[in-house]
C-alpha cells in the first residue's frame, strides 16, 4: 500500500478508508451502548461504568481520527437507519471538547487499575493518561497556530502527574522485558 516504498499518500484508500470505516462502526457501537445502556435495570454504580467504557473507547477513537484528519464528523447517537448519511464534518476543537467531556466522565466512573479483575478494560488511569496525551496534543496545535497551549499544557502536566504519583503504573526495568 505504499508504506514500504514511502509513497504512502492520503489518496490510498487501501489503508485510510478502512481505517475511517472502521473507526465509525467502533463509534456507533459505543453510541449504541451509551444510549441503551442506562435503560438496563441494574446497579447504578455498574451500569455508570459501563457507559463510561463505551465513552472511553468513543473519546480514543476520536481523538485518533482527530488526529489524523482534523475536522471529522461528529455522532454522539447511534446511526440505525440509512436516512441522513450526508453529514458534514465538525470542527476539530469542537471534536477535542467532547473527547474531554467523555474522559472526565471515565475519570469519575471508571474503577482504577487496582479494583479492575479482567485485563484489557477500561480504567480511570488509562482515561487520565489519554486525556493527558489529548491536552498535550490540542496545546501543541494552538502553539504551532500561533496560540498560546499554556492551559493545556497545564493540564497534560497534572493528568500525567496523577498517573505516575497513583503507584499503580510502572516502567519496567529491564526493557526486553518489554
Amino acid at each position: 500500500g505504499g508504506l514500504g516504498t514511502y509513497t504512502f499518500s492520503s489518496g490510498n484508500v487501501q489503508a485510510i478508508l478502512p481505517y475511517w470505516r472502521d473507526s465509525y462502526i467502533g463509534i456507533n457501537e459505543a453510541n449504541a451502548a451509551i444510549t441503551h445502556v442506562p435503560n438496563v435495570n441494574m446497579d447504578e454504580d455498574r451500569r455508570n461504568e459501563l457507559v463510561a467504557e463505551a465513552r472511553f473507547l468513543r473519546a480514543l477513537m476520536y481523538f485518533n481520527l482527530v488526529r489524523y484528519f482534523g475536522d471529522v464528523p461528529y455522532f454522539d447517537t447511534e446511526t440505525n437507519s440509512l436516512e441522513n448519511l450526508l453529514v458534514s464534518r465538525d470542527p476539530a476543537s469542537m471534536v477535542y471538547e467532547k473527547i474531554i467531556e467523555d474522559l472526565e466522565f471515565g475519570i469519575e466512573h471508571l474503577d482504577t487499575k487496582a479494583e479492575i479483575t479482567q485485563h484489557g478494560r477500561a480504567s480511570a488511569g488509562a482515561a487520565k493518561t489519554v486525556l493527558a496525551k489529548v491536552y498535550l496534543t490540542r496545546g501543541s496545535l494552538a502553539k504551532r497556530d500561533g496560540g498560546d497551549g499554556t492551559a493545556d499544557f497545564q493540564m497534560a502536566a497534572q493528568y500525567a502527574k496523577e498517573v505516575m504519583d497513583s503507584t499503580e503504573y510502572s516502567l519496567l526495568t529491564y526493557l526486553p522485558d518489554v
